[in-house]
């Protein structure tokens, strides 16, 4: 029945008081305008903007809040509606009843006459009574109307938010598809190579002074000119080896060596103390396991991504080492994926990397190799889960159920024609024996046709609804 229908099936109304409601929807109702607000702010400023991935990344973060907000109204003028409708069915009843207390009210005031007990208190409280269930009797029209109203304010509350909300999401559909056609396009050696450009000059400069250098240290050995000084001082050479040698504990020769490759980052156009930094922290947690050509590609990469998507190369290099640890790459390739994430905007709720810190021991577990991992992720962001953690997280939900085994695991795998100790153990074998599982179980649920019992299965197998 709609809502039309149900207001229409009302019969009654009591003066009921909204004045609590009104109050709270009123600052939910302000809350909305301030973000949408914030919404239209933010897709201006994309339009004057050079249109750069985190210009996309603000305005889309800008749009999913004002849904969220959205949704919140939604679900209280939805529990508005049904308090609403509950208090008016409840009245229903009391005025069908209405008639008889009225007649009972009668009754009595026509025994007190027979009694002599016109001037009495008692009759005077009898006929008030009678006078009250007789006017609320007959304006029982006016409150029946008072109520629709409210209801059909509710409803068009309701209507307006949806259209908000639907109008949104296609605006951030829409920016999440130019995110990700621009982030196609960018690669990190491009991004490089741009800021080489920019500070081609002060490459060039660098060049001479190093050219000046070696012609002074033929003239004269001693040099007596101090332009070897010179260069170190306009590179902070000195600063740099200092912090490497005293932060890593380096011999000479390694500290001369990773001091020169800081220069060598500079003169790609990356601010020394920020590559001496990307170095040091590199050569920290990755240790001995990267030759000098790897510590130098990964730094750069790390710096390129600082500079194109505002990431702490710290957490970066922090989602790199447990992707080497637990998928068995290297750097540079977890790099790629952690890059390709950005791009494809799997960072549009802030968790990419915390999602790759957290989960990639659950994906390796089960099989999923890194590039599954991405994958499955982008995958699932497609079909409108816009939040990394919830796709890795049902995952993570699926192998512990799946191994726990309990009843409503076992009833839904049953459904699905499988037998639940086969899929434990094959679960619990890991590797590629697992990954398979998973993705037997995944293509059986997304088979089932009934949306009720397609969701009831996944909800039990791994804790969350799977899109269709």
């Amino acid at each position: 029945m709609s809502r039309e229908e149900q207001i229409a099936s009302l019969l009654v109304e009591l003066g009921l008081d909204t004045s609590g409601f009104d109050k709270s929807i009123a600052q939910v109702n302000r809350t909305t305008s301030q973000l949408e607000k914030g919404f239209t702010q933010a897709k201006k400023a994309l339009e004057l903007s050079e249109k750069g991935l985190a210009d996309y990344t603000k305005a889309i973060k800008a749009g999913e809040s004002v849904i969220s907000q959205y949704k919140t109204k939604i679900q209280a003028l939805e529990n508005a509606f049904k308090e609403q409708e509950n208090n008016i069915r409840n009245l229903k009843e009391e005025h069908e009843k209405l008639p008889a207390s009225i007649k009972k009210a009668e009754e009595a005031l026509e025994k007190l006459k027979q009694e002599g007990k016109q001037n009495t208190d008692e009759f005077k409280k009898q006929e008030n009574a009678l006078q009250t269930l007789k006017a609320k009797y007959s304006n029982f029209d006016t409150s029946v109307s008072n109520a629709v109203n409210k209801l059909r304010a509710i409803e068009n509350q309701i209507q307006v938010t949806n259209n908000k909300m639907n109008s949104a999401e296609k605006d951030v559909k829409k920016l999440s598809d130019e995110f990700k056609k621009l982030g196609s396009k960018t690669k990190l050696d491009d991004v490089a190579k741009k800021m080489e450009e920019v500070s081609k000059k002060s490459k060039d400069l660098a060049e001479k002074l190093d050219n000046i250098k070696d012609k002074a240290d033929k003239i004269s050995k001693a040099g007596g000119l101090a332009l070897g000084a010179m260069s170190a001082s306009f590179y902070e050479t000195d600063s740099a080896s200092m912090k490497l040698k005293g932060s890593l504990g380096l011999t000479e020769k390694q500290t001369k060596e990773l001091t020169e490759t800081a220069r060598n980052l500079a003169k790609k156009g990356f601010d020394m103390t920020d590559a001496t930094q990307s170095l040091a922290e590199v050569k920290q947690v990755m240790q001995d396991s990267l030759s000098p050509q790897q510590v130098e590609g990964l730094s750069r990469q790390m710096l390129a991504l600082n500079k194109v998507f505002e990431v702490d190369t710290k957490d970066a290099l922090k989602a790199v080492s447990l992707m080497v640890r637990n998928f068995g790459i290297d750097g540079e390739k977890a790099m790629d994926i952690i890059v390709a994430g950005f791009q494809n905007g799997l960072d549009v709720s802030g968790d990419w990397l915390d999602s790759l810190w957290e989960y990639s021991v659950y994906f390796d577990d089960l099989g999923f190799t890194a590039e599954d991992t991405l994958a499955i992720i982008s995958k699932g962001m497609e079909e409108g889960t816009f939040n990394t953690d919830k796709m890795a997280d049902m995952l993570k939900e699926g192998k512990i159920r799946l191994l726990e085994m309990n009843k409503a695991s076992e009833e839904a795998i049953s459904s699905l024609g499988l037998n639940a100790k086969t899929v434990q153990k094959n679960i619990g074998d890991g590797g590629e024996t697992a990954k398979k599982q998973i993705q037997e179980l995944a293509q059986k649920i997304l088979e089932i046709e009934d949306p009720v019992e397609r969701n009831r299965v996944a909800v039990a197998l791994f804790g969350r609804v799977m899109p269709k």
